[in-house]
């Protein structure tokens, strides 16, 4: 009897030193962290303990999803993604790259009123993966596992030399030691694609934007993604991706449309010549 009361309480303990914990199967691969040790464990094998940032407890942020990718290189690409309360809410998407032969971990945090305004993925250049944050770019060699660090904040993309940084307000790109930077934002917002957001909020809502001084307050809204909830139209760019020397990008605009009754958002695609900007610079 005492034995088995003995056995019972190890078995107890046990299970209060787990913690919760996110999982993530592909390819007959099941991948599992815990959040209260930070153990990533790959069918059931411990692969790693994860160096992940520290979460702010008083802003009750947390991590609920998870998704793994293999690297070019075979390594191991951990994307978190969780949510932060205070007086507003907002999105959390950690990067956290791990060798795949000595669990060697380097990990980045990166916090947005909207998902729109996270970058979805880690970029990668000849044997390097670059991880974005709030605060600070990292560079990870993926053979040695050398990390480098760059104060950059909020970069989408970098071919090494130059960084594109910003959001939803707008985008620069620069040289990746800071020394020099192109505010791209006039050269998307052209009035070309201007003159057809307007178009779009005249033809909904005629009676709330037919003005100079109501399309003026529609741009000063630009990037202003917390406004979402709201039935205020709100601007803000997105940076889709870059692909035979183009950065393309999109206007988006979140509006109310009075005729469905409902709100809906309008794609504007636009793309810059990285060789043109880059002689900008």
């Amino acid at each position: 009897m005492l034995l088995a009361a003995l056995l019972f309480f190890l078995a107890g303990c046990a299970e209060q030193g787990e913690g919760p914990k996110l999982t993530y199967r592909q390819d007959g691969e099941l991948y599992t962290l815990d959040l209260a040790s930070n153990v990533l464990q790959l069918n059931g094998q411990k692969l790693t303990r994860c160096d992940l940032p520290e979460l702010n407890s008083d802003g009750e942020e947390r991590l609920c999803e998870l998704w793994v990718e293999r690297t070019p290189d075979g390594n191991y690409l951990l994307i978190l993604d969780g949510f932060g309360s205070g007086a507003l809410t907002y999105g959390l998407r950690c990067f956290c790259w791990v060798s795949a032969e000595n669990g060697e971990n380097w990990a980045v945090l990166y916090r947005a009123f909207s998902n729109e305004e996270m970058p979805q993925t880690a970029c990668y250049t000849e044997g390097r993966a670059w991880l974005s944050g709030s605060d600070r770019l990292l560079c990870i060699d993926e053979t040695t596992g050398k990390r480098t660090v760059y104060p950059v904040a909020y970069s989408w993309w970098t071919d090494g030399e130059l960084v594109l940084t910003g959001g939803a307000s707008g985008f620069s790109l620069g040289e990746l030691d800071g020394e020099r930077s192109f505010d791209l934002t006039p050269l998307l917002l052209t009035e070309e694609v201007k003159a057809q957001a307007e178009e779009l909020l005249r033809d909904n809502d005629p009676r709330a934007y037919s003005t100079l001084e109501d399309f003026e307050f529609f741009w000063n809204c630009l990037g202003r993604t917390e406004l979402f909830g709201t039935s205020d139209p709100v601007p803000y760019l997105v940076f889709v991706g870059a692909q035979e020397g183009k950065l393309d990008f999109e206007l988006r605009c979140h509006y109310y449309s009075t005729t469905e009754n409902c709100t809906d958002t309008a794609c504007f695609p636009l793309s810059l010549d990285l060789r043109e900007i880059a002689e900008m610079l």
